[in-house]
């Protein structure tokens, strides 16, 4: 019984620990603004496509793809971040219509996906413009880490029903 009460206390223990400190109302992280802006009509062309988060972004896991209207990607160089601001260098040759798709995956694993369009040269507000869906797609989880989690898991159950189950020494009537 006493083995019992210890493997009752140690789960009641853990379960405090790694509880959260209280409630918290979770806020829904958003582009608060994108340049060039959707729907823009440019006269030269720009040197990046920038995101201003409302978070802190991943850069590492983040990416902002822009295309001509013929599918080609415009992409120069790395994606930067500078604070809240994630920037794309691109290469515009010439006029024409272009979509930029983004994924970003943020500091605490939250991930944006959407995209916008803008013209350059052509005085015209940009037509539809194919938006490739590999650039908009997700992470998922990730098979290592999922794994590890399911064999920690096997070994704290494991280890619970070690303890519940041990078998108890008798005493000795003699020794009474």
């Amino acid at each position: 019984m006493i083995v019992a009460g210890a493997a009752v206390a140690a789960l009641v223990a853990t379960t405090l620990l790694l509880a959260p400190d209280a409630p918290q109302a979770r806020v829904e992280a958003t582009v608060t603004s994108v340049s060039p802006a959707d729907g823009a009509v440019l006269a030269a062309p720009p040197a990046t496509v920038e995101l201003l988060l409302s978070a802190v972004p991943d850069p590492g896991l983040s990416h902002i793809t822009v295309r001509d209207r013929g599918g080609t990607v415009v992409n120069t160089g790395e994606l930067g971040r500078d604070g809240d601001l994630l920037r794309q260098p691109v290469t515009v040759n010439g006029s024409g219509d272009f979509s930029a798709t983004y994924h970003v995956t943020l500091a605490d694993g939250e991930e944006l996906t959407g995209s916008m369009r803008f013209s350059v040269g052509t005085g015209a507000a940009p037509g539809e413009v194919a938006v490739v869906a590999e650039d908009l797609h997700s992470h998922g989880v990730d098979p290592l880490g999922a794994t590890l989690l399911v064999i920690d898991g096997a070994a704290l159950l494991a280890f619970f029903a070690f303890l519940w189950f041990k078998p108890r020494r008798r005493q000795d009537p003699r020794n009474s």
